[in-house]
Formats: C-alpha cells, sequence, structure tokens
C-alpha cells in the first residue's frame, strides 16, 4: 500500500493546485465566504497530500495498485471536495448530518461526472461555486489529475494508469497521447464558448460551466432556467458538446490526423444507430417534438443527463427506453458512462459463436473492429455487464423498498451507475440519508467501473505482482476499454 498512499498523497496536492481556478473567480467576483472555502479547500488537499507523501514511498505500482489509487482518489475527491459545499450551504439545510451528507453527494457527482443534484436554486448559488461544480466533471470526467500522475512514471507504471483511466491505445507515446486529449478538449471548449458568446451569451462563466458539463458528459446546470439553451441554434450547440465528450478520443485523433477512412469504426456506426432508433421510436410512438427527441435521447446515451423534461410523468415503456441508454452509454476511451458501446457489441457478437461452440464442443473467438476477443476476454466482457445489471438491481430494491414505484427505482439506479443525471424526482432535499447514500455509492463504482472496483480488494503478494501485471495486460482492453 506504501506505493499507493505516496501517489495518492500526489493525487491530492494536484487536485489542490486546480483549487486556482475557482479560487481566482471569486476573487474576481469578490465572494469572500466562497473564497475562503476554496482555500480551506486547497489547504487540506495540500496537507494530506503532504502528510501521505512524507509517510509512504514512491515506486512503480501494479495494475491493481492503480485500481486502488482510483478507487480512493475518487473517494477522496469527493469527500475533501465537499467541503465548498458544506460551506457554503447552497441546499439551506441546518441539520448538520443532512449538510454533509448533501455536500458529498453533490461532490461525488461532480468527479464522477453523474450530474444528479440536490440543490435547488441554482440561481441563488455564488457564480464561482457554479464554476467549481463543472471543474470537478473536468477533474474527474478526462482524470486529470492521474493523467498528470503519468507524466513522471515510465514503464508499467505508465501503461497500468493508462490502462486503469481508460485511455489506451490511442498512440505509441501514451505521454502524447494525453496532452493530446487535454488539448483536444480545450480547443473544444473555446470553440463552443466563442459561438456561444456570438449568439449573445455573455455570462461566459455560466457558458464555460455549461460546456463543460456538456463535454464532460456531466450535465450539471449552473442555472435554473436551463431552457435558455436548449433551444436552435444552441440546442446545436449543446448536442455537439455531448457527442464529442461521447465519442471515442480514437475518432478525434483520426479527424485530427486526416485520417477520415478510418473514422466510420464499427462501434461508432453502432453508437449512432442505437441513437437514432431510439430517437425515432420515441418521436413516432410519443409524437415528441423531433428537436427535443433528438436532445433528451443523446443526453442519455452520452450519459450527459441535460434536460427538460418531467421524466416521473413519462410512459412506462418510454422510461425503460431510456433505462436502456443510460445503461449502455456511449462510446469506449470516451468521457460518457455506461457499460459502453463496445463491451454490448462484443457481447452480442459472441452469443452465437459460444453456442455454436456448445454444439461443435470447441474453443471461439470472435473479432470486432479489427480486434480479436479470446474466450477469456468474452467471459470477462459477460461478468461485467452481469455485474452492472446487478449493481443496478440491487440499488433499484433499495429504492423500491423504501415505496418508490420500481420502474423510478431502476431509472435512478441506472442513472446514477451510468454517471448520466437524468432524474424521475427520486433524487431530491427530501430523499432519506440512507438512500442518498445508495446513490453515492452507486456513482462512484459506476465511475471507477466494477471490475477495476473489485481489483481493489484482490491480495498482491509480491509473489503475485507479476501475475497481476499479466492479468493487468489482458484485463485492460474490456474492463477500461
Amino acid at each position: 500500500m506504501r506505493p499507493v498512499l505516496s501517489n495518492l498523497g500526489f493525487v491530492m496536492q494536484i487536485a489542490g493546485m486546480f483549487l486556482i481556478m475557482p479560487i481566482a473567480s471569486a476573487f474576481y467576483l469578490n465572494e469572500t465566504e466562497t473564497l475562503i472555502s476554496f482555500f480551506v479547500t486547497g489547504f487540506s488537499f495540500f496537507v494530506l497530500g503532504f502528510v501521505l507523501n512524507a509517510l509512504s514511498a514512491r515506486a512503480e505500482m501494479s495494475y491493481r495498485q492503480s485500481c486502488v489509487l482510483l478507487g480512493m482518489s475518487f473517494v477522496l475527491l469527493s469527500v475533501i471536495g465537499a467541503i465548498p459545499y458544506i460551506w457554503n450551504n447552497p441546499f439551506g439545510q441546518s441539520d448538520p448530518l443532512d449538510i454533509v451528507t448533501n455536500s458529498i453527494f453533490e461532490s461525488a457527482s461532480g468527479f464522477t461526472t453523474t450530474g444528479l443534484s440536490l440543490i435547488n436554486n441554482l440561481d441563488a448559488m455564488p457564480r464561482p461555486l457554479a464554476f467549481y461544480r463543472s471543474l470537478t466533471e473536468l477533474i474527474g470526467g478526462l482524470g486529470i489529475v492521474l493523467l498528470i500522475l503519468a507524466f513522471f512514471y515510465k514503464g508499467d507504471t505508465i501503461q497500468n494508469i493508462s490502462r486503469v483511466i481508460g485511455f489506451v491505445e490511442i498512440s505509441k507515446n501514451i505521454k502524447r497521447s494525453f496532452v493530446s486529449i487535454l488539448v483536444v478538449y480545450l480547443f473544444y471548449l473555446a470553440i463552443l464558448t466563442g459561438m456561444f458568446y456570438l449568439l449573445g451569451f455573455t455570462n461566459i462563466l455560466n457558458v464555460v460551466s455549461t460546456l463543460i458539463s456538456g463535454l464532460m458528459t456531466g450535465g450539471l446546470s449552473p442555472i435554473n432556467d436551463f431552457a435558455q439553451y436548449t433551444t436552435f441554434p444552441t440546442n446545436a450547440l449543446l448536442i455537439a458538446a455531448m457527442l464529442l465528450g461521447s465519442i471515442s478520443f480514437l475518432i478525434h485523433l483520426k479527424v485530427l490526423q486526416r485520417k477520415f477512412t478510418e473514422v466510420l469504426r464499427k462501434e461508432f456506426l453502432l453508437f449512432i444507430g442505437i441513437m437514432a432508433v431510439a430517437a425515432v421510436f420515441v418521436f413516432l410512438a410519443y409524437g415528441k417534438d423531433p428537436s427535443e427527441t433528438a436532445f433528451h435521447v443523446i443526453s442519455a446515451a452520452s450519459g450527459t443527463g441535460f434536460a427538460t423534461w418531467n421524466f416521473s410523468g413519462l410512459d412506462t415503456t418510454l422510461k425503460l427506453v431510456f433505462v436502456i441508454l443510460m445503461f449502455i452509454g456511449g462510446m469506449s476511451i470516451s468521457t460518457a458512462g455506461g457499460i459502453k458501446v463496445l463491451r454490448l457489441a462484443v457481447f452480442l457478437k459472441s452469443v452465437p459463436r459460444a453456442v455454436q461452440s456448445l454444439i461443435s464442443n470447441e474453443g471461439f473467438e470472435t473479432t470486432f473492429d479489427g480486434r480479436n476477443y479470446t474466450m477469456k476476454d468474452i467471459a470477462i466482457n459477460t461478468i461485467f455487464i452481469i455485474l452492472s445489471i446487478v449493481m443496478v438491481f440491487l440499488g433499484s430494491v433499495a429504492f423500491a423498498a423504501a415505496g418508490f414505484s420500481f420502474i423510478d427505482s431502476v431509472f435512478e439506479a441506472a442513472s446514477a451507475f451510468g454517471t448520466v443525471g437524468l432524474s424521475t424526482g427520486i433524487t431530491s432535499l427530501g430523499l432519506a440519508v440512507h438512500l442518498k447514500w445508495v446513490l453515492v455509492i452507486l456513482m462512484l463504482v459506476g465511475r471507477i467501473e466494477i471490475i477495476p472496483f473489485l481489483m481493489t480488494f484482490a491480495k498482491d503478494s509480491e509473489k503475485q505482482v507479476h501475475g497481476h501485471e499479466k492479468e493487468g495486460r489482458k484485463l485492460a482492453r474490456l474492463t477500461q476499454p
């Protein structure tokens, strides 16, 4: 654990550095109380980071240790990152337990890019705090703290870190790939911000906060009247942001390299196809406005969670359509949540081959997008999907036991686990404390992903380290595609 704790300390210190941006915004807008809360948060990150570094030793990490680092990072980011919410109390409650629970919930929702929120009056919230919420989505969505950490390593550790956070096979130079990821998304953010400004949206802090939520597929809105962003042409810009965030970074890279013939990967076509079929079904079966239908279908499939519809009043079948979209999620190597389209494709393609294998009593493999998947890969993929269904089911049971309808319970659990943020109204300030913690757990496990989460509980003796390295290389293709 010493290497993990040492690197965790470094992650905390880097997280503290990111507080410079909200501190600057609070100073500029003369928001004294918010400014103090950011200083306290940054100081807490730095102190914890210093203590962990002082008590531990830097060393190379195995794949399992990298999984532990990822899990502990998101937990501590969510807990310490809750300080500004505790300090400013945008929930308007007085009970300390409620305030702490709500604050950790809000923080976890941001860092996991889920977008569920307990804040009722967003307009009354200090603008720097709204910007901070979006910044947590940027940090969590791109795994920036771990990306930066990777620059201090070489060899197996950087490979393991990249596998665990999901950015693999982008190029032979992983560090260069990390830089490309950050630069590309910042470029998208700058271009889209400029377009919003030209359309008359001059509150740059609100615009940037909204676009970060879109690009990171987080969905946290900085204002109450979100409908002003959902009319043409601004809705088209938000749709573009959501799609850019949920499409594999490999696609962005191919476009930048002008390798347009390599853009139409099967996973990409399947992702577009799933959204198109869902949108057509919703439009034909329920007569919803085409523009609104496309916006909400893309919002659910991308894992963003922007919405103007009242999902509590929708038909059961329509809710199930959105549950499926949220559970599947976006493409691999993207900021989207869900099980990912790649895993669904590999599973569906492996089913007939598995049946054929039972008949012939022979082993089998399958191929998708030019990659071969062995029986072991397919088994891991299937286990991942099954465990994800189990997590959503257990979360649904918890809500159903509290008196909520089962379909609404499934919807809420799938939204949290898929890090989407759409809600049927279950998520609210009045929700029981223990159910808020159920949502927090679903958000964290959904963001970390179930198999890396379970890997944190595996034993890692000296004799097992080399074995874990081998398994890490095999697991990486499907545990974090």
